[in-house]
């Protein structure tokens, strides 16, 4: 049996190891002294700052402008032209007049009946309806990319904690090594076995550095400026899957409300309205039109040789009986569009039903993922303090030990990752059935306070 040997207490440590250690404190001190942010205050920030949401808002104040448009076409359209010129006349005696000849023209129409301007209207209608939902899909991904950015970074966090909290594991199973090796009665190979073990460790200690690094970029990208210290989420965090826990519910759901879904639906509803705007094309016009004109004609020296005003009113019909095939080929043209949106329509719906199934499953698999990797911990932590005690004892070997950290640390990466995964999975389960809105995101946050 292996005697025991107490490690000295001031053993030695790779010198990398104490420098990012610092390294690392500082950071924390310096993060500390700002205010903590949650993902609620995160959330609004970035409806302030990220580009592809003010995009959709623009483009949906945009689209609202598509009805007083349309329906400007019915009001009375009015229109000004004014003529300033001279008017030479030659005689056959070979003399030449010029006299002014100035003329002012007022024009007035207005629709009665135009069948064509009101399905544009309508049309219009239907485009805005398209534009809101579009807004509201813009929200609802605005959404899952702040958590998705948010967690990215708390889940980098955690992995450098965990590499860290290795590595400082694996040196100090080094410095065990060596003492035996010192003693007589460990090997080199046990030596170069932790060497290799502690530098693959610094490896992922950097690696994890990096991955923090370009979380903060990604979550900097959709704020708008650097992130600042986040919250992190509680240990208590409710693995329940939504209510209710039936996946013909969540897939009904989708179908009824699905964004893509809805905005495929407007689609055919607008294509549809088009092709009755181009039939309605075909039909007569009824208008009203009016007219007034003022013309002063006169000699160039000063004078009025004439001075006329005319004005008129008609009720005008105007009937477009042919157009070269233009109205034909035009009405063809709307029904193979139309056509078009009923294909996309229903691959919209199998697209939503398949969604909706993914996601379901990805709620599930997560959450039961996340307890079965917190049993993982749980085990690997008694396993690691067996093999330790046991390595004290002469009963394992050092690359035991070190094969039950490496297994312990992955485990509570694959923990932490997976309770994050159900966060997000749960948001992209009600984005897919079309109902994630800022309500989701407090009770989110409620889970904050780490």
């Amino acid at each position: 049996m292996r005697p025991r040997i107490r490690p000295r207490q001031n053993r030695p440590r790779p010198g990398r190891l104490w420098t990012r250690g610092l390294l690392w404190l500082g950071a924390a001190v310096v993060a500390g002294e700002a205010a903590a942010e949650d993902l609620w205050t995160i959330y609004q920030r970035a409806r302030q700052a990220d580009a592809q949401y003010k995009a959709a808002e623009y483009e949906y104040r945009r689209a609202q402008l598509s009805t007083p448009l349309a329906k400007s076409a019915r009001r009375p359209q009015v229109t000004i032209r004014g003529d300033v010129g001279r008017r030479r006349t030659a005689t056959e005696a070979g003399e030449v007049d010029t006299i002014r000849d100035n003329q002012i023209n007022i024009n007035a129409q207005m629709p009665i009946y135009d069948r064509a301007l009101n399905r544009a209207v309508k049309q219009a209608e239907l485009r805005v309806s398209a534009a809101a939902v579009d807004l509201e899909q813009a929200h609802a991904e605005l959404i899952v990319r702040v958590a998705e950015g948010y967690f990215a970074v708390l889940a980098a966090r955690d992995e450098y904690e965990v590499a860290r909290k290795q590595q400082i594991a694996i040196a100090r199973q080094l410095n065990f090594t060596k003492q035996w090796l010192a003693a007589g009665i460990g090997t080199q190979a046990d030596v170069f076995d932790a060497q290799a073990r502690y530098a693959q460790a610094e490896a992922e200690v950097i690696a994890a550095e990096n991955r923090i690094a370009n979380a903060r970029q990604t979550l900097k990208q959709i704020i708008g400026g650097p992130p600042p210290r986040l919250i992190e989420l509680d240990k208590t965090v409710p693995l329940q899957f939504p209510v209710p826990d039936e996946i013909t519910v969540w897939i009904d759901k989708s179908l009824r409300h699905n964004f893509q879904l809805r905005r495929a639906r407007l689609g055919v509803q607008i294509a549809a309205e088009d092709i009755k705007r181009q039939r309605a094309a075909r039909l007569p016009v009824i208008g009203l039109t009016a007219t007034a004109q003022r013309r002063d004609v006169g000699e160039t020296g000063g004078g009025f040789a004439n001075n006329k005003k005319v004005s008129s009113a008609h009720a005008t019909v105007t009937w477009p009986v042919l157009r070269g095939g233009g109205m034909y080929y035009a009405t063809k043209q709307a029904g193979f569009a139309y056509n078009a949106a009923a294909q996309a329509r229903i691959a919209a719906e199998r697209q939503a039903e398949t969604d909706a199934t993914a996601a379901y499953l990805a709620v599930g698999g997560s959450m039961n993922q996340a307890r079965a990797f917190g049993d993982a911990v749980r085990a690997g932590e008694a396993s690691l303090a067996a093999k330790q005690e046991g390595f004290r004892a002469g009963l394992s070997t050092n690359l035991e030990v070190l094969d039950a950290q490496r297994d312990l640390s992955r485990s509570q990466s694959d923990y932490l990752a997976a309770r994050y995964a159900f966060i997000i999975a749960t948001l992209r389960l009600e984005q897919t059935v079309g109902r994630l809105d800022a309500d989701d995101v407090r009770r989110v946050n409620a889970w904050l306070g780490g």
